[in-house]
């Protein structure tokens, strides 16, 4: 009897020191769910937050694509080489010549005119003060200064 009460006790410790270990395996099953739960939501919002991050960058390599094919020097020389600039560039410099021209006209006749002490008309010139404009900005103040604009 006294061997079956050993066995008992014996039993009980070992009944004992099971149940802390299962206790002790449920908490960390617990604490292993909760930390399963925490990194699932981690998770989506990281997956959230690549997404968006994917959906900001796919147009940017878009247009760095498209910028690698045509390239700044391409924007550049379509600018450039517009009919439009070249029919402006050759209107300015025509009225920039004929007002260095109608300048040069009128000092030379200044110059005749103190050298003769007389009235020198710039009539032969060919180009009169009326059909000159020797202020630049009104070529772009009218639309009639460049023909192009008109």
């Amino acid at each position: 009897m006294r061997e079956a009460q050993e066995n008992l006790e014996a039993g009980k410790q070992r009944n004992d020191s099971l149940e802390i270990d299962l206790t002790t395996e449920k908490v960390k099953v617990e604490t292993t769910e909760e930390a399963h739960k925490v990194s699932q939501v981690t998770l989506n919002v990281a997956q959230e937050n690549y997404a968006e991050v994917q959906s900001t960058v796919e147009p940017l390599v878009t247009d760095f694509g498209w910028l690698q094919h045509y390239g700044l020097a391409h924007i550049a020389n379509s600018i450039l080489n517009a009919t439009e600039l070249d029919r402006a560039v050759v209107a300015l410099t025509m009225v920039a010549r004929a007002a260095g021209h109608h300048v040069g006209c009128v000092e030379c006749a200044a110059h005749v005119e103190d050298a003769l002490r007389t009235r020198f008309g710039t009539r032969h010139c060919s180009v009169s003060e009326g059909n000159v404009s020797t202020q630049p900005q009104n070529l772009f103040c009218t639309r009639q200064g460049v023909p192009f604009f008109s």
